[in-house]
Formats: C-alpha cells, sequence, structure tokens
C-alpha cells in the first residue's frame, strides 16, 4: 500500500544540503511511502542508475526510477530514498516554491512600456495553451506556432520582438532556426528554452547565434525577464 504525504519547509540537513539551494526561499515536501519488502543499502545506492533493476530478465527496465529522478531535477528539485527490509520504503520529492513577488516585478516591466508580441514556438499544444492563458492574464500579445516554417511566416506578417523557441521542434534544432533569422529578421530577440543546457548551446550564446537561453520548465516571468534583459541591448 502507498501512503503520500505533504511537508512545506522541512529541513534538507539530513540528505547532505545543510543550506537551501540557491532561490529556494521556500519549497515543498512530498512523500511517498510503501509497506512493501524493503531495500538492502547495496541495492538503495543503484535504485536511480539507469537500467539498474532486481527483476529477472524481461520482467523491467530499470529505468523508471531514473526517469523520476530526471523529471525532478528538470524542475530544479532533489529526490531521496530512504528503506529498511521487511518495512517497506519512503521517497523524499523536494520542489522549490515560486515566489509571487518575483513574478509581480517581472510583469512590472512591461507595464506602461512599449507593447512587445513574442512568438513562442514549441511542439507541445498543452505547454502552447498553459503559456498564451498565462500572458492573456497579463495582456502581453503573444503569437504561438508549432512548427518553423509557420514561424517564418508568421514573423513576414506581424511585427514580432522575440522569438521564443524550444530546443528541438519536431526533430529540428532551435538553435539553427534561431541562427537562420539572423538576416532577415536582424532585429529580432532569439531565445531557446533548453531541457538542459549543453556545451553546443552555451557556444552558441557565445557566438551570438542565439541571445540566450532559459532552462525549462519556463513560465511567462521568467520569458518576460529575459526578453526585457535583451531588449535593453537591442
Amino acid at each position: 500500500m502507498y501512503r503520500v504525504r505533504r511537508w512545506i519547509g522541512r529541513s534538507l540537513a539530513q540528505y547532505k544540503l545543510s543550506t537551501l539551494p540557491e532561490g529556494w526561499d521556500h519549497y515543498i515536501r512530498i512523500d511517498v511511502e510503501d509497506d512493501g519488502e524493503g531495500m538492502s543499502d547495496e541495492v538503495l545506492k543503484q535504485i536511480f542508475d539507469p537500467f539498474f533493476t532486481t527483476k529477472k530478465n524481461g520482467k523491467g527496465t530499470g529505468l523508471g526510477l531514473s526517469l523520476v529522478e530526471q523529471i525532478i531535477h528538470s524542475h530544479k528539485g532533489y529526490v531521496f530514498a530512504e528503506s529498511t527490509l521487511g518495512k517497506g520504503s519512503i521517497f523524499h520529492m523536494y520542489l522549490p516554491v515560486n515566489e509571487q513577488k518575483e513574478r509581480e516585478e517581472e510583469i512590472k516591466l512591461v507595464d506602461g512600456g512599449p507593447v512587445l508580441r513574442i512568438l513562442i514556438v514549441d511542439d507541445n499544444p498543452k505547454i502552447l495553451r498553459l503559456l498564451e492563458k498565462s500572458f492573456s492574464r497579463l495582456d502581453v500579445p503573444i503569437t504561438s506556432c508549432m512548427d518553423f516554417e509557420e514561424a517564418r511566416k508568421i514573423l513576414k506578417e506581424q511585427e514580432v520582438a522575440a522569438v521564443v523557441t524550444e530546443q528541438y521542434v519536431r526533430g529540428k534544432s532551435g538553435v539553427d532556426f534561431c541562427m537562420s533569422l539572423q538576416g532577415p529578421f536582424p532585429g529580432v530577440i532569439r531565445i531557446v528554452m533548453a531541457d538542459r543546457v549543453t556545451k553546443e548551446l552555451v557556444e552558441a550564446k557565445k557566438r551570438r547565434m542565439i541571445d540566450d537561453y532559459i532552462d525549462k520548465p519556463v513560465s511567462d516571468s521568467a520569458i518576460l525577464k529575459a526578453v526585457m534583459n535583451l531588449k535593453d541591448i537591442f
């Protein structure tokens, strides 16, 4: 049987994190506990390793907990596990809470200023719908599309201040797309939303193939902050 508990602001010291990570003013801890067979210390050390499994061949891939860890890390969080043989296991997931104060400060950046239309390119319709809803509440105009060809048509037809694109859209590179805009649309700010920051992405920014990148998951305030910071440069 599984039990789920949620805590706010509990200590991370027991997991060798004596201080809160940078930017963590508040955080949520979610515990998932079972009363199963438990795990030995040797097994516990390896549970997040890709392809590690205690199941027989053909009964499991060993990728489940590895994916859990990747998902938690992608949200800037941490996951830890404790287990006792014969008693069960418990997983502790820590996730940072975005501060409303910071969000309000970012919104003020566009309040009363010139209208900036942002073009967002992502092949995930759920992400686009969420961002469209968020920006509509801020009265910030955005246009969204799901492929680069449509994005090029929009850029020819509309006045766009910034293009914010997924790192890969339908298998095509967002960096390559941004680089292709440099000639025909020299004044457009180009930002990549990155699942993970790679050496290639850092090099692309250094060589001005893109203007900036932001870590996923993204928010309306994170996009606005990146655009407004770059707007002062252009």
